[in-house]
């Protein structure tokens, strides 16, 4: 998609994705790239990281828990509110995908 004469285009969205098991990657990498993001993997351990948009990662595992929820954030204050508005700051493992998509969504459409 061209931006208009005199409009810059917006640079592409990235989402960082922190110790999320190898079989939750793909379907999630897949939709945040049709949805136009940048997907990466952070890698393990400490590391310096690009820059990111959004981020999601594992919470622990509680003890009766099947799998562990995945936490949302970005290093936006203002993202962070209004992502934690609609109710998605926490997403039930495996994610679905409905609220994974309206969470990629919402977040690309915050000015």
């Amino acid at each position: 998609m061209a931006a208009h004469a005199g409009v810059a285009a917006r640079p592409p969205l990235r989402l960082a994705l922190f110790g999320l098991p190898p079989a939750l990657v793909e379907p999630v990498a897949m939709l945040a790239e049709i949805l136009g993001w940048v997907v990466f993997e952070a890698p393990p351990g400490p590391a310096m990281l690009p820059p990111a948009d959004l981020c999601l990662a594992m919470l622990p595992a509680d003890a009766g828990a099947p799998l562990p929820p995945i936490a949302v954030w970005s290093p936006d204050k203002h993202l962070n509110e209004h992502i934690s508005s609609h109710g998605l700051s926490i997403l039930e493992q495996p994610p679905c995908i409905q609220h994974l998509e309206q969470l990629l969504q919402i977040s690309a459409d915050w000015p």
